[in-house]
């Protein structure tokens, strides 16, 4: 098991934090995801422990090695990252992007292994986009490209994945899959996923764990512990809308 830690993290921008001693622990083979409202941090949060976000403060430990420690591709075989409406070459197809995931192990003439095209192909299956891996980005549909992107980071190889909103632009169809899919991920590939979204329901029921920003308080345990705390039965201010805590799902009165 890999485990990811924070301690005492500051999260913010120069002029502004955001939150502040964050401590928390992520483990392979468990699905997490981050809630919170718009603009509250969740992606200031991804960016910071991803490394693309200087943090203001704190540590953050990779089965207790200190990541400040790390060289770029060091960290690279460590952490992949997905964001929001990545800017990619909408003109690369299915294959070309995923294959970028190998850069962090490939040779200065970028050349794929065997052991890379087995690994290439295994996850384009894994994904359910091997019927596409000859289309152009351009030619996607959201979800097709979501999972494209999904599979650029597996295939990556990293112990732990940390995704920014991917059920944005979905419905719910495909938002499902998605989540069965990340699911999926972290039973059979032994993956650590955190990833944001405001789908609350649909992470509620499927995620192992949940991280939740909310009136400058950090909350991070199981899905049943949090439920059972009450934790969700005032997410929202208003009495217009209610949690079921038997059906983990938010009622409109």
């Amino acid at each position: 098991m890999n485990v990811f830690k924070a301690q005492d993290l500051a999260i913010g921008y120069k002029d502004k934090t955001l939150f502040s001693n964050l401590n928390f622990e992520l483990r392979t083979g468990i699905l997490t995801s981050l809630l919170g409202s718009n603009g509250i941090g969740k992606s200031t949060l991804l960016k910071s422990i991803s490394g693309l976000l200087d943090k203001k403060s704190g540590q953050l430990f990779v089965d207790d090695k200190n990541t400040d420690a790390l060289s770029f591709a060091e960290f690279a075989k460590i952490i992949s990252v997905v964001l929001t409406n990545e800017n990619v070459n909408k003109e690369l197809t299915v294959y070309e992007l995923v294959k970028l995931g190998r850069q962090p192990y490939t040779n200065w003439l970028d050349q794929l292994t065997p052991q890379d095209e087995i690994l290439i192909d295994k996850t384009l299956i894994n994904c359910e986009i091997t019927d596409l891996k000859e289309r152009k980005l351009l030619q996607l549909s959201d979800g097709q490209l979501q999972r494209t992107f999904i599979a650029r980071a597996v295939v990556q190889d990293t112990p732990f994945i940390f995704l920014d909103e991917p059920s944005t632009h979905l419905d719910l169809y495909h938002k499902v899959r998605l989540f069965k899919l990340l699911k999926k991920l972290c039973i059979e590939n032994n993956k650590c996923i955190l990833f944001s979204t405001h789908d609350l329901d649909l992470a509620l029921q499927l995620s192992d764990e949940i991280m939740l920003l909310k009136d400058n308080h950090f909350y991070h345990n199981t899905t049943e512990n949090l439920i059972n705390r009450g934790v969700f039965d005032r997410f929202f201010d208003t009495d217009d809308i209610v949690f079921d805590k038997e059906r983990k799902q938010f009622l409109i009165l």
